[in-house]
C-alpha cells in the first residue's frame, strides 16, 4: 500500500507515531537505508525490549486509569 507525502511528512515531523515494522521495512528498501538502524530509531531495537516495554507501560496506566474510573463510578451509585 503507497503512503501519501502527507502522510511520510507527518511520520518526520513526529505528528504521527513510528509506523509499523512492515512500513519501516518498506522505506529502508525504497531508501536503500539499514533496515535495523531504522527500526532502531523508531525504538525498535531488536532484543531490547524497549518498544514492547513501552507498550506495557501505557497499557498499565490505562487499565489503571479504567480501574479508577470504574470505583468512582461504583461508588457514586452506592446508597447510604
Amino acid at each position: 500500500m503507497p503512503m501519501s507525502p502527507g502522510n511520510l511528512s507527518r511520520i518526520e515531523t513526529g505528528d504521527y507515531g513510528p509506523p509499523s515494522d512492515e512500513v519501516i521495512e518498506r522505506l529502508a528498501d525504497i531508501l536503500d537505508a539499514d533496515r535495523l538502524e531504522l527500526l532502531r530509531i523508531a525504538g525498535r531495537e531488536a532484543g531490547s525490549g524497549a518498544f514492547e516495554q513501552r507498550v506495557l507501560t501505557e497499557l498499565a496506566a490505562i487499565r489503571s486509569g479504567l480501574e479508577r474510573l470504574e470505583a468512582a463510578v461504583a461508588g457514586s451509585h452506592k446508597t447510604d
